[in-house]
C-alpha cells in the first residue's frame, strides 16, 4: 500500500516533469526574451511547480481535506498568480518593483506600437464597451498635449475594462497619431499573445519603461493599486486605495511631467467581490511562497463562487470615467515634494470626484 506523503511526492515529482516537459516542447514566441522584458523576471517552471508542491503538501494540514474542491482552486490560484507581477507601484518603490528598475539597454519599449492594429482592434471591441458597458469618459479635453502620467483606480478582476473604456473614446476623440501607453503586468509579455499587447500599446511596467514613453511624448496611464486595488471588496468599491504604492509620483517628477487623475465607477459591479483574502493569504504563506498578499473570493454568475477560477462571467454593469485637472507637482509642491504628501493630495482628489460619481448612480449595475 502506497503511503500518503509517497503519494504526495510522486504527485509533486509528476508535477516538476510536466512543467519541464512543456517547457522543452515550447515554440520560440513562449520564451521569456531578454531584449523585451524588464529585469523583473517570471518564475522557472521548476519554482512554479515547487510553489504548486508546496501548496498541495500544506493545504490538506491547513483545510482538512486532499483532493477537494477548495484545496485544487487554491493549488491553481497559486499557479495563476505566481506569474503575475507583486504590483505595478510598491511603497516607495519605482514602477514596477525594487528589482526592475530597468530594461536592457537598446530595447525600445514603445517602438512596437502599431497605430493600424489597435484601430483595428478598437474597432473590435467598441461594440463590448459601448453595448455591454455602456461606457462614458468624461473630460477628455483636459488631457494636456505633451506627455503626461494618467494614474487611476483599478476596477473589475481579470476582466478589469478601465484601459478598454478609456481608449475607446481617446482614440475616436484624438486620432491614432500619440498613443495610449500602459504599464502592464509580466505575463502579458510572454508567449503567442506577447507581440499582439506590445503593439496596441502595452509595455512592461519598470521605470525605465515609464520615463521612455513619457520623454517620448506618450500619455503613459499606470494603475497604482495593481492586484490590492482590482480585487477590492464590494462594499469598498468607491474607495480609492492605492495600499501605500507611491512610486507613480517619482516617475512624475524623474521626468517632468504632470499628474492626470483618472476616476472609474461600475467595473467593480461585474461581479460580487467578497473579500481580497489577505489573512488567507498569509496563512497560505503566499506572501512569502508567491510574493502575493491577495487570495481573491467573487460571487458570480454561472459558477457562484470563485477563486479567480473558475471564470464567472462579467455583468453588463455601466461604466463611467472622469479625467480631472492636471497636476503639476512642483508648481503645487515645490522643487523638492514630499512623496507621501503628493500621493495623498492626489488621493483625496480622486477620491471626491469618485464620491460625485457614486452620488450620480441609481443603482448598481444599472448605473
Amino acid at each position: 500500500m502506497v503511503s500518503r506523503g509517497s503519494s504526495a511526492q510522486q504527485s509533486c515529482d509528476r508535477t516538476r516533469y510536466e512543467l519541464a516537459h512543456s517547457a522543452g516542447h515550447r515554440s520560440p514566441g513562449h520564451q521569456v526574451d531578454a531584449s523585451s522584458v524588464s529585469i523583473h523576471r517570471l518564475p522557472s517552471n521548476r519554482s512554479l511547480a515547487d510553489g504548486c508542491c508546496a501548496a498541495r503538501a500544506t493545504l490538506p494540514k491547513r483545510l482538512g481535506m486532499c483532493d477537494g474542491y477548495i484545496a485544487w482552486a487554491i493549488i491553481a490560484w497559486c499557479a495563476y498568480i505566481r506569474t503575475r507581477q507583486r504590483s505595478i507601484c510598491p511603497k516607495g518603490g519605482p514602477v514596477n518593483s525594487a528589482e526592475s528598475d530597468q530594461t536592457v539597454p537598446g530595447h525600445g519599449a514603445i517602438t512596437k506600437w502599431d497605430p493600424g492594429l489597435t484601430e483595428k482592434v478598437i474597432g473590435l471591441i467598441r461594440p463590448l464597451i459601448k453595448g455591454w458597458h455602456r461606457s462614458e469618459v468624461r473630460g477628455l479635453e483636459k488631457i494636456p498635449p505633451g506627455a503626461a502620467l494618467v494614474v487611476s483606480n483599478h476596477s473589475g478582476g481579470i476582466f478589469a475594462m478601465d484601459v478598454p473604456v478609456l481608449a475607446t473614446d481617446y482614440y475616436e476623440r484624438y486620432g491614432y497619431n500619440r498613443p495610449i501607453v500602459t504599464l502592464g503586468f509580466d505575463l502579458l509579455f510572454v508567449g503567442p499573445t506577447a507581440d499582439f499587447f506590445r503593439r496596441t500599446g502595452f509595455i512592461p511596467a519598470s521605470r525605465r519603461n515609464a520615463d521612455e514613453a513619457l520623454r517620448s511624448g506618450g500619455l503613459v496611464v499606470v494603475f497604482p493599486g495593481g492586484d490590492y486595488d482590482i480585487y477590492r471588496p464590494s462594499f469598498a468599491r468607491n474607495k480609492i486605495d492605492f495600499g501605500g504604492r507611491n512610486g507613480y509620483v517619482e516617475a512624475a517628477l524623474n521626468a517632468g511631467v504632470p499628474i492626470v487623475p483618472l476616476v472609474g465607477i461600475g467595473g467593480q459591479e461585474n461581479q460580487l467581490y467578497l473579500t481580497r483574502g489577505t489573512e488567507v493569504a498569509k496563512l497560505l504563506r503566499l506572501d512569502k511562497l508567491l510574493r502575493s498578499k491577495v487570495f481573491p473570493i467573487s460571487f458570480g454568475f454561472p459558477f457562484g463562487l470563485s477563486a479567480v477560477i473558475p471564470v464567472n462571467v462579467p455583468l453588463p454593469t455601466k461604466i463611467v470615467m472622469q479625467v480631472l485637472e492636471p497636476i503639476d507637482v512642483v508648481a503645487e509642491f515645490g522643487e523638492d515634494p514630499k512623496v507621501d504628501e503628493v500621493d495623498a493630495h492626489i488621493r483625496r482628489v480622486m477620491q471626491r470626484a469618485l464620491e460625485e460619481l457614486a452620488r450620480e448612480r441609481r443603482l448598481p449595475v444599472i448605473g
